[in-house]
């Protein structure tokens, strides 16, 4: 039996302290996004828990949350729809992929993680994780094995997590600093690991008085690497007892249960950049022209006036150049009343063009134009082929970024949901010919489908092509030999690939060469009973023209048929023909 690993919370505290002086820098840039673009989300004051103020007293002009929230609901319904297929599991192997009895297998898995993921919440998880992505650059998900619900997913804000990549750009290292209450505490960990001021507090009616708790998971140094073996370590601890080393709850995975991807990255951050950073600019400019439009038509409508001492009433004014304010100054005729202290002309059409060009620079950065066309569409059974007609030039800039989230996110998420099914015996037991293989992943989303039009414009593009020069070489009388260049059987199969058609409606090589031997079999059988009885017909009309003869006293009837003629009669015998 393996030993346990002995565990050192001031270790843990010194590398959680490092992984926060990481962080640090991105901290600022964080907040004014959060400000400006994502209000509600981040976690930037970790001396008290974040009491749900209010934090979107900056933003007049919401375009920037609203191509955001469409970012986010593209990335849903483009990549990973509940409501469609988006990924398929195959093998390298194309001959194995395409048997069967291990086509059947990959499929029932499909559709157990399809069912398991739609029954919990994954995918509302996922849109949050998206909105992440898109505004702070980085998004992080933890995935936890439940007995009643299989797996529960939660998705953290930035500022209450600490990460680090290994080699292989995926995190090897996830800490976060958050607060829970007495009761909370008292539910989730064991009473005897709690503090005795936890225990003072809940004991005392304070159960909602608030602690700070630290956790981290990362690789377990002692861990062996066969398959199987739980390679990484979970520790909770409540801050301020790292003396005395005394953990609230220890746990072991033996996947990664924490996804991290990254919009994009620059150089070796362990933190990505996103559409949030490259329009925060453009963002805190909208706020200031819409801001300022909107004082000009204020002072516009009501602007300051100006008025003789004598019409002073007995209440004080603010003497200040703002909408309705009155300043009263000597040496004016007090006949002539109240009068606008300047005049305003505000150039609006310049104002609201500016506005108009700040707000599609916003959501042009967020992609808006894109992924509105996907949710309004009126057909929810749009092609990839419409989806790549839309906006090519965006879908070739978003490219990368689906890549990378198919790496970073899809990939380890499926892993994660994967090995938490299999350990829970929801995966039936593969066919022996997998033994020692290992599955991969396609992903057939519509968005994903749209990136491989390229290659399937290329397969039209060369069978049309084909096709006319084959209709040219007939037409000259000559044999189409140009059609042996195309392999049809493989062009269906690649076609069929990168449209996500399920493997089950595309018969394997195989089946296709039985039908072809079974066809072809029938075919010669066909060909045989033609010439059989052409055969037969051609020896009645002989037979006829000889009787003729004899009648007519042309042949000497007397002897024996000749031994051709009797074998003619019986293949006419065999055939049924009449004599």
């Amino acid at each position: 039996m393996k030993q346990e690993t002995e565990i050192d919370l001031r270790k843990l505290t010194r590398e959680l302290a490092a992984m926060e002086t990481i962080r640090t820098r991105y901290m600022p840039v964080w907040q004014e996004i959060s400000e400006y673009i994502l209000p509600g989300r981040g976690i930037f004051d970790k001396s008290e828990p974040n009491q749900g103020d209010r934090r979107d007293k900056k933003i007049i002009d919401p375009t920037a949350p609203q191509a955001l929230h469409v970012l986010s609901a593209g990335l849903q319904g483009g990549l990973t729809s509940p409501s469609r297929p988006w990924f398929r599991l195959t093998v390298s192997d194309s001959e194995l992929a395409d048997y069967a009895p291990v086509r059947l297998w990959l499929d029932d898995v499909e559709r157990r993680i399809f069912h398991v993921m739609s029954q919990t919440n994954i995918y509302n998880s996922l849109h949050t994780l998206y909105q992440e992505v898109g505004a702070f650059g980085t998004g992080c998900m933890l995935i936890e094995e439940d007995i009643r619900h299989i797996l529960l997913a939660q998705t953290f804000t930035v500022g209450e997590y600490f990460l680090s990549y290994g080699v292989d750009g995926r995190p090897n290292r996830f800490a976060r600093s958050f607060w829970l209450t007495a009761q909370q505490m008292i539910e989730q960990f064991d009473e005897d690991n709690l503090s005795d001021a936890v225990k003072e507090a809940y004991q005392a009616g304070r159960g909602d008085q608030y602690f700070r708790v630290c956790h981290m998971i990362y690789p377990d140094e002692d861990a062996r690497t066969e398959i199987g073996e739980m390679r990484f370590l979970s520790v909770y601890w409540e801050d301020g007892r790292v003396g005395e080393n005394k953990t609230l709850k220890t746990g072991r995975y033996v996947e990664m249960p924490v996804i991290a991807p990254r919009w994009e990255v620059t150089g070796g951050d362990f933190y990505g950049r996103a559409p949030g950073w490259d329009t925060l600019g453009e963002a805190k400019t909208l706020q200031l022209l819409r801001k300022n439009y909107l004082q000009a038509a204020e002072i516009s409508i009501a602007p300051p006036l100006v008025g003789h001492n004598s019409l002073r009433r007995s209440h004080a004014h603010d003497n200040v150049f703002r909408p309705n304010s009155i300043t009263y100054v000597d040496g004016t005729d007090p006949n002539m009343g109240f009068r606008p202290l300047y005049q305003v002309q505000p150039d609006a059409n310049g104002q609201v063009a500016a506005i108009m060009d700040s707000r599609e620079i916003i959501k042009k950065a967020f992609f808006a134009d894109l992924f509105l066309a996907i949710l309004r569409n009126p057909d929810k059974n749009m092609t990839a082929t419409q989806v790549n007609a839309i906006n090519q030039e965006q879908m070739m800039m978003i490219g990368p970024v689906f890549e990378r989230l198919d790496y970073e996110l899809l990939d380890p998420m499926i892993v994660r949901v994967f090995g938490i099914m299999d350990r829970l015996g929801l995966i039936a037991p593969p066919p022996e010919e997998l033994s020692g293989q290992e599955l991969k992943i396609e992903y057939i989303s519509m968005l994903a489908q749209a990136q491989q039009m390229v290659g399937l414009e290329g397969i039209d593009r060369l069978t049309s092509f084909v096709g006319t020069v084959a209709q040219i070489q007939a037409g000259a009388g000559v044999q189409p030999d140009v059609l042996d260049k195309i392999d049809v059987h493989e062009s269906v199969d690649q076609y069929a690939r990168m449209l996500g058609v399920q493997a089950a409606v595309i018969r394997s090589d195989e089946a296709v060469a039985e039908m072809q031997a079974l066809r072809q079999a029938e075919q010669q059988q066909a060909q045989q009973m033609a010439a059989m009885q052409q055969m037969a017909q051609a020896a009645n009309q002989g037979a006829g023209a000889a009787k003729q003869a004899a009648d007519a006293g042309l042949l000497d009837t007397s002897g024996e048929q000749p031994e051709d003629t009797a074998g003619l009669d019986g293949i006419s015998q065999m055939l049924g023909v009449p004599d």
